[in-house]
């Protein structure tokens, strides 16, 4: 007679308790990591409105002025920076179709000359539906207590071109945040392991 098998007992699912301490811990983590976000947004970020992303919102609003649905308030939010007659020129003479008045719209870095500054800018009117020629030239703004004002629409500087051109880009990232971003890669990589190494394995709880 053959001996009967050993009957070998399925493995015990883990049960609510056990994995209480790696989800604490995962909290934890996430917590930590939030933090420590926080703190480099608030050592390298700024509340400040750059000269350059004033203008781009501007100029988005002049454009939205011949927008369906939204005219009337890119009109209020355009005249709250600078009047919409300075950029009266730049807006297609045309149909628009109910559409935005510039088909593509692109700024490059500010410059100060003497109590001004100066955000060169390219962009095609919608002219028949499609791109017409670019035109480009110099929004002036001058900062004052409510913020930076447009204060005047001029011809292209020579020297100053928008990115696409080769002039310089609008903004760039200060070398502190490349920095924080790659420790949060390395306390990434490293802390995951780690918190799976100690939170252990529930079979063993």
């Amino acid at each position: 007679m053959t001996p009967a098998a050993d009957v070998v007992s399925p493995p015990s699912l883990p049960d609510d308790a056990d994995l209480r301490r790696p989800f604490r811990l995962g909290v934890l983590a996430v917590a930590i990591i939030f933090v420590f976000l926080g703190a480099l947004i608030a050592a390298f970020g700024t509340g400040a409105d750059r000269p350059e992303g004033v203008a781009e919102r501007w100029l988005t609003d002049v454009s939205d002025t011949t927008r369906k649905g939204v005219r009337d308030r890119a009109t209020r939010q355009a005249e709250e920076v600078g009047p919409l007659s300075l950029a009266a020129h730049l807006l297609p003479t045309g149909d628009t179709d109910g559409r935005a008045a510039f088909i593509d719209l692109e700024v490059g870095k500010a410059t100060t000359e003497g109590e001004t500054v100066e955000v060169p800018f390219r962009l095609h009117q919608r002219v028949d539906g499609e791109a017409g020629p670019a035109i480009d030239g110099t929004v002036v703004l001058t900062e004052g207590d409510d913020g930076w004002t447009v204060t005047g629409i001029e011809p292209v500087v020579e020297g100053k071109a928008v990115p696409s051109e080769g002039g310089d880009p609008a903004a760039e990232a200060p070398l502190g945040l490349f920095v924080g971003t790659l420790l949060v890669a390395v306390l990434l990589t490293v802390g995951c392991p780690a918190l799976v190494r100690a939170s252990g394995d529930p079979q063993e709880a």
